[in-house]
């Protein structure tokens, strides 16, 4: 009887073992990735130490110095974005330990943008700016923007952020520069969304730190050796060679379709092993919590740019996809398991010193689907100085996330034909 109730007990916990081995592959596992990139384990750069001395040491200079031919071109596009620009962009020029410039692209703001730049740009050496002709059609102004940027810039490497943005450090410029080098093209960085404080918006900073995660997965591969090809990036903060643009003749993939740009960019002009992922605090910028609606709209441009980029930007969609099933199937079959029992041992309590191991077992199962997201998340927002996530937000998230993934598409299906361009 007893080798019989063993039977019966073990296929629950079996199960939910298979299932947090699931979700270390499919999930957790790029938890892991950005703890290494944090403590700087990961093979972000390659091991030719001299070249890439000598490449660090032409584009640095020395703090608070500037060099006529810049190294690296910040290009800010901006659309009646005033305000956020005037706060923000005195933090772009007091950058510390690198040769750079500022380039704003006005893409024909109606909110007096223009005659600003105009009187600040006359004030500051770094600062130069361009604008959008007002009878540009047919074209979608933010990518004509940064392409107008990159082409005016006069530096071989250009970073992308934009107006509601600010860099958490002054030494952001150094640090994402310390990954430029002869082997890297393209450099990924981090952004997220500074202090949320209502649910919207943490639930909005835990989707974006989640689609970092993956894009990181994606340049820095499966076990994170950095040979890899990246599918997208975060236009808020990323980093990427003039020539490469150029040669790729920018956005020419993504010209009849509403796109978000940095994934746009990235899929682009990555190629396997070329991408470098930066994602240390230094480096990091902070961004203005955006309208709800706005959101809205942000998030289903996400998920139609999705399905015109390289086939490992689905294939992480289907992990993900894999991630959630395995988390219902892990929640079934723990909750099978107490109900069975439950009614075992309200029956005969000796019995659970025969079963004592299956219920360790299960036990195990159950703190480690609890706590390790929660403690690899806690791990990650603490050394990116975020507000760390709650352990009800976290699994509240991780089981509505695909619910909500599923009312995105049907969005996004019947919105199918405003995301082309007449």
């Amino acid at each position: 009887m007893d080798m019989t109730l063993a039977l019966l007990s073990w296929p629950p916990v079996a199960v939910a073992a298979a299932c947090l081995l699931i979700l270390w592959r499919t999930r957790w596992r790029d938890y892991r990735l950005m703890s290494r990139l944090l403590d700087g384990q990961a093979p972000n750069d390659t091991d030719d130490e001299e070249d890439d001395e000598a490449y660090f040491a032409a584009t640095h200079t020395a703090a608070g110095c500037f060099h006529p031919a810049p190294q690296v071109t910040v290009v800010v596009p901006c659309y009646n974005a005033l305000p956020q620009l005037k706060e923000n962009l005195p933090a772009l020029l007091e950058q510390e330990g690198i040769a750079y410039e500022v380039v704003v692209i006005d893409e024909a703001s109606a909110d007096g943008t223009r005659e600003w730049l105009d009187y600040y740009g006359g004030q500051q050496r770094r600062l130069r700016h361009t604008f959008v002709p007002p009878t540009a059609r047919y074209v979608d102004r933010r990518k004509l923007a940064i392409t107008l940027g990159v082409r005016a810039a006069r530096a071989p490497w250009v970073i992308i952020t934009q107006a509601d943005c600010r860099p958490a450090y002054p030494t952001w410029l150094a640090t994402m520069a310390e990954h430029f080098n002869h082997h890297t093209d393209v450099v990924l960085g981090y952004a997220n969304y500074d202090e949320p404080v209502h649910r919207t918006e943490w639930r909005a900073a835990y989707e974006r730190l989640h689609e970092h995660l993956r894009r990181y997965r994606g340049a820095m591969g499966a076990h994170g050796k950095g040979n890899g090809r990246a599918w997208g990036g975060d236009a808020a903060n990323m980093a990427f060679r003039k020539e490469v643009f150029m040669a790729h003749q920018g956005f020419a993939d993504f010209l009849t379709t509403a796109c978000n740009e940095g994934d746009a960019l990235t899929s682009t002009m990555a190629t396997e092993g070329r991408t470098a992922v930066c994602c240390q605090i230094e480096s990091a910028v902070w961004q203005t919590f955006p309208f709800t609606k706005s959101l809205h709209g942000m998030r289903l441009i996400n998920r139609e740019t999705l399905r015109h980029l390289a086939p490992s930007a689905r294939r992480s969609l289907w992990r993900e996809g894999a991630a959630s099933a395995s988390l219902y199937v892990l929640t079934i079959a723990l909750a099978a398991h107490a109900v069975w029992a439950a009614l075992t041992y309200s029956a005969a309590p000796e019995r659970f010193a025969t079963l004592f191991p299956i219920e360790i077992a299960a036990m195990a199962c159950l703190v480690t689907a609890l706590a390790w997201p929660v403690v690899a998340l806690r791990r990650i927002t603490h050394a990116m100085e975020q507000t760390p996530f709650s352990a009800g937000r976290v699994w509240l998230q991780a089981y509505l996330q695909p619910w909500r993934n599923m009312v995105e598409k049907v969005a996004r299906y019947r919105h199918r034909r405003d995301f082309l361009r007449k």
